[in-house]
């Protein structure tokens, strides 16, 4: 059994985030922090704190923290967006 419908502004990011062809994991970083942003701004206006803490997860991952593998970034804030999809 599959699990809710996607939010089509998450939706929406899942799409982005996988069309990113960029190796380079600074040039990857650049883009999806841009897509970030733009999530950012259509989740606040649920105010849910587990979405915001969610967000802020990405974020610290993708741009604080990095790890500097695209892939396994990819796949965190995928597995991080199946959950945020719960909250919204």
């Amino acid at each position: 059994m599959e699990g809710p419908p996607m939010d089509p502004s998450v939706q929406l990011f899942v799409e982005k985030i996988l069309s990113i062809n960029e190796l380079d994991y600074g040039d990857f970083m650049r883009k999806a922090n841009h897509y970030l942003m733009e999530l950012e701004a259509k989740v606040k206006a649920t105010a849910d704190p587990i979405a915001e803490a969610l967000l802020a997860d990405i974020k610290l991952h993708l741009q604080y923290y990095p790890n500097w593998n695209v892939t396994q970034t990819r796949k965190l804030i995928m597995d991080e967006v199946a959950n945020l999809n719960d909250h919204i």
